[in-house]
């Protein structure tokens, strides 16, 4: 008998939720942003509701733009490295998966593999790393470099994996062998250097690191670009989309797996997830009221300096609700290609307001919102999951409280409909998504 098909759910954490507004509910408090015991209550509600994993962003530097707009807004302004924090939690917590982002275009293969496997190690095989190309226009200038461009990136970007693969498979599974006898700790015959020498890296190995617990931790990336998705199709493991519809969402699901095939990848080797904004409460009178009392708190600097980020062009000489037309944007956008797309199929059809793009698309860039009560938050996941256009959702919270409502209403809603787990049945993060261990490949 075949098992029925589970959802696969992972969470974007943010300290205070994702709303720009959020901290101010903590206000007066301790600063929840580098409370390591804040995370930790935040991962225990997670692996209690049975989610596959948390994620954690990051960034190289601040948001660019005036200080007094930046001081209003908590994200990426005070946060902890996330492979610092991963491996925190991963003592606080025993079954979920723990999932981290490094930038390709900031970071040297050897230092990335060799932390992301201690990890895995550290937490028995639950580690993930989210594979990002370097987006934010201020990070280059921290590492000496003036502007990166988003083809380089990528190519960059595929080299710098395939070294990573190549340095996780230093040792082999039974490389240790521990004998007192021969006097050997390993086996030297199991030992490979990898000598890499290419056009951005050169990097000898091997890793002074055994195989990792799940053979690699699992590759997690969100690229919707063309160059995004071809390395989603090389590489990915778990992809998350920005895609608010069924139709779009079936191209892109269809469109990935159709890409794998041309690198010898079979399409059950990844997981689709829809990245959606949840508010759900009791009642949807509840959670609308909820959602609006944190809208009213958003400075008007605020909104203006966060959509001058996401559209690379400067708003802040207009009002909230002037418009912006599509000749106000710049002709390649170096940040986000998916993004930018997705901004001028909006403006083709008609101008927007600078309100409008914040609420939107700056506020919900997966371009999914949902306020609601725990039927209509279940019914929406069943549909699209049910279409089969994604293998799950990577969940936002709004509110700080979205994780514990979400766990209290939906999750039991969708245990009931035979959607989701009631316990975790494996140890690993693999197990968790039904993605096999890889095997091990010898690179020299």
């Amino acid at each position: 008998m075949v098992a029925h098909r589970k959802m696969a759910i992972g969470w974007l954490m943010e300290p205070a939720g994702t709303h720009a507004a959020g901290w101010q509910q903590f206000a007066g408090q301790r600063d929840i942003a580098n409370d390591i015991d804040h995370f930790a209550k935040m991962a225990r509600e997670a692996e209690a509701a049975k989610l596959d994993f948390i994620f954690q962003a990051d960034s190289m530097s601040i948001r660019p733009g005036p200080i007094d707009s930046v001081a209003r807004h908590i994200t990426y302004s005070n946060m902890l490295e996330p492979f610092t924090q991963m491996a925190a939690l991963s003592q606080v917590t025993s079954r979920i998966g723990l999932v981290s982002t490094a930038c390709t275009s900031f970071w040297e293969p050897f230092n990335l593999a060799r932390l992301a496997s201690s990890i895995d190690h550290i937490s028995g095989g639950r580690f993930g790393w989210n594979i990002v190309t370097g987006r934010h226009p201020l990070a280059a200038p921290n590492f000496g470099v003036d502007k990166i461009m988003h083809a380089d990136r990528y190519k960059s970007a595929h080299e710098f994996t395939e070294v990573v693969l190549g340095l996780w498979d230093s040792y082999e599974d039974d490389a240790f062998c521990r004998d007192p006898e021969s006097g050997y700790y390993f086996d030297p015959a199991k030992i490979h250097v990898l000598n890499h020498e290419g056009e951005f890296f050169k990097v000898r190995g091997p890793m002074n690191l055994g195989r990792p617990p799940q053979g690699r931790p699992v590759l997690v990336q969100a690229g919707s670009s063309g160059d995004g998705k071809e390395f989603a199709a090389r590489f990915g493991e778990v992809l998350f989309t920005q895609i608010g519809t069924i139709e779009k969402a079936r191209e892109f699901y269809d469109d990935i797996k159709q890409r794998m095939a041309k690198y010898g990848r079979e399409p059950d080797e990844v997981r689709v997830l829809t990245a959606w904004s949840v508010v759900v409460r009791d009642t949807v009178q509840e959670a609308e009221e909820a959602y609006a009392e944190l809208q009213e708190k958003l400075h008007p600097d605020l909104i203006k300096h966060t959509v001058s980020f996401d559209l690379e062009t400067d708003v802040m000489d207009l009002e909230l609700d002037d418009y912006v037309t599509l000749d106000r944007l710049p002709e390649d956008a170096n940040s986000s290609k998916s993004g930018d797309a997705l901004l001028r199929e909006w403006l083709t059809e008609r101008p927007m307001t600078v309100r409008e793009i914040y609420h939107k698309f700056s506020q919900n860039r997966s371009g999914l919102k949902i306020c609601g009560d725990a039927k209509q938050v279940a019914d929406f996941m069943e549909e699209w999951f049910n279409a089969g256009v994604n293998d799950g959702f990577m969940l936002l919270f709004p509110l700080y409280s979205g994780m514990q409502d979400f766990g209290r209403l939906v999750i039991p809603e969708l245990q009931r409909r035979g959607l989701f787990r009631h316990e975790y049945e494996g140890r690993t993060l693999r197990e968790h998504l039904g993605l096999k261990r890889p095997p091990h490949r010898t690179w020299s």
